[in-house]
């Protein structure tokens, strides 16, 4: 069946990428955070290379977890609410805590089942969104020891400003206070620190610890605004095609509210994705797409299922002609940058209708 609009995964380049970051892990342990859908690339069939890889998946919902059809330990990043304990402590995911109530309620589900939950405590150092603050952190982890049936695996905590060029003052602030807390505890757990963005730019957040948590540099995207410092290759392109192609004359308005007015007469295509595909709104009269190896400029609203291009210098341009939205001539940087965005909400936006296909290229 031909799509609309697809999404092309290249799992040669995926497998460049674990393999460039295991090189520099240094034998510490990888959890592959794979989250909202693998950032929008299709965790389903990328799980069969992934698991060679790595040691935990890192998913950010119980829903999440349930998807991962794998021997390997899943741990749950998000706080989960009362009503996931049982399936949590039933499929023997390893949830991340804050709240005692919580544990308590994890503890009781694991005595009936005849089970012990390893759980992850994260504390919080300075994100302010979610972990124990640092201050009650001693007395929430003795506690937690005292409680029956539940095991702590992990520690950690969450950086803030790690992908900030001025983030680095804050960052080392948090180690720092993570460290001491670290000192005071009764007993040893494994230890991380580092994302993506940590990783990259500050030994301090990986290097006596245990395990470094990697999301994005795993698809070939960076954490930064810059390109990342390792040879790593993007693995998603997205595509579509031209299913109109047409004239308008100069004065003539295109698309929904005639935002775009034709100043001389020109040659427009219209593609087959719009922002119900998860295509940028945003990028209305902003945008570019690329056919035939050339920038094709958006013009007007992006439609929900249609957007209009520019190809009056595209000479050959036909219906059916393969379109690159992602890829070839245009990052995923590039086109978030364009929509006032992040990367990270452009991959992890493209919707479920889009398929991916998976290749070896």
């Amino acid at each position: 069946m031909i799509s609309r609009t697809w999404v092309e995964i290249d799992l040669s380049a995926l497998r460049h990428n674990l393999t460039v970051i295991k090189e520099r892990l240094k034998g510490k342990k990888l959890l592959a955070v794979v989250k909202a859908d693998a950032y929008g690339h299709g965790l389903e069939g990328l799980v069969p290379v992934l698991d060679q890889y790595i040691d935990f998946w890192g998913v950010a919902s119980l829903d999440e977890a349930l998807k991962i059809k794998n021997d390997k330990p899943i741990v749950i990043l998000s706080p989960i609410l009362q009503p996931e304990v049982t399936p949590v402590v039933e499929n023997d995911f390893i949830p991340t805590v804050s709240s005692i109530e919580i544990v308590r309620a994890l503890s009781k589900e694991a005595q009936k089942l005849h089970k012990v939950v390893n759980i992850f405590v994260e504390v919080d150092t300075g994100m302010r969104r979610t972990g124990v603050p640092a201050e009650n952190a001693i007395e929430f982890i003795n506690d937690v020891e005292d409680i029956p049936n539940v095991k702590i695996m992990s520690i950690f905590t969450h950086l803030a400003t790690a992908s900030l060029p001025e983030g680095g003052p804050k960052v080392l602030q948090q180690v720092r206070d993570f460290r001491n807390l670290l000192k005071r505890l009764r007993n040893s757990y494994m230890v991380h620190v580092a994302n993506s963005a940590g990783w990259l730019r500050f030994p301090e957040t990986y290097e006596e610890f245990d395990l470094v948590r990697i999301g994005i540099l795993i698809y070939g995207l960076s954490p930064f605004d810059h390109s990342p410092t390792i040879p790593i290759r993007p693995i998603l392109e997205w595509k579509t095609r031209i299913v109109d192609i047409r004239w308008v004359d100069k004065g003539m308005g295109v698309s929904y509210d005639h935002m775009f007015v034709a100043p001389c007469r020109m040659k427009l295509a219209t593609l087959s994705v719009g922002y119900g595909d998860g295509y940028p709104r945003s990028l209305s009269n902003r945008g570019y797409v690329m056919i035939h190896g050339k920038r094709a400029p958006i013009v007007g609203r992006v439609c929900m299922d249609l957007t209009i291009v520019d190809v009056t210098n595209i000479p050959d341009v036909k219906i059916g002609d393969e379109v690159t939205l992602v890829g070839h001539g245009i990052t995923m940087e590039e086109v978030a940058k364009l929509a006032d965005t992040v990367n990270y909400e452009v991959a992890t936006r493209i919707s479920t209708r889009v398929p991916r296909i998976y290749l070896e290229k």
